[in-house]
């Protein structure tokens, strides 16, 4: 990524100054709307440039890969919303999605004993909010949609990966994960351990 390609300062201002204390993607996307909507449209504008650039930046296979290991599945929604929610975390957390999201996941994870619980608790899902964010402020203030910023990737950089190899690929995150958990079966596991 060139240094042109970054997002600026003043978005991770803006992402950092609007944060809750709480996990809570909804009430951090409705602050970011409110401080756009103050900041004008041109700084809208801004916003969703550096938005959509953050989140390129993070259409990677590698990252997919540990997010599709780690969540138990990850559909195209899904990987697009968790690349929102890890900008919505901060411009560190989403320096380490894009070098080391294998080591940033086993850091999500924080010794978690149920994954799906821990993925509950930090509201990865609820990322889609913070994408709405800027089109939602510019309609506001324009009465019109944001206008399309450009294309997005067609395909992940990086290499791509099959869903039976990503425990050898990721063999870190693989060996905190439950055995039950990897069996891509959590629910009916879950259902079982609830009876005993």
């Amino acid at each position: 990524m060139t240094e042109n390609s970054r997002p600026s300062a003043n978005f991770w201002g803006l992402v950092e100054a609007t944060r809750p204390p709480a996990a809570d993607p909804k009430a951090h996307a409705d602050a970011i709307v409110a401080r756009l909507i103050e900041d004008g449209r041109e700084a809208t504008l801004a916003f969703a440039r550096d938005f959509d650039r953050a989140k390129d930046a993070l259409y990677h296979w590698d990252l997919w890969g540990v997010a599709y290991l780690a969540l138990g599945g990850c559909s195209d929604d899904s990987f697009e919303y968790l690349r929102c929610w890890l900008i919505g975390q901060g411009e560190a957390t989403w320096s380490t999605a894009m070098t080391a999201p294998e080591g940033l996941f086993l850091e999500l994870l924080d010794g978690a004993d149920d994954p799906d619980q821990r993925w509950g608790e930090l509201q990865i899902d609820l990322g889609e909010h913070l994408l709405c964010a800027a089109g939602r402020a510019y309609e506001r203030l324009s009465g019109e949609p944001l206008p399309s910023s450009g294309p997005d990737p067609v395909s992940p950089r990086g290499r791509d990966w099959e869903e039976d190899e990503l425990t050898e690929r990721f063999p870190t995150l693989a060996g905190v994960l439950p055995e039950w958990w990897l069996d891509g079966d959590a629910a009916a596991d879950l259902a079982v351990l609830a009876q005993a």
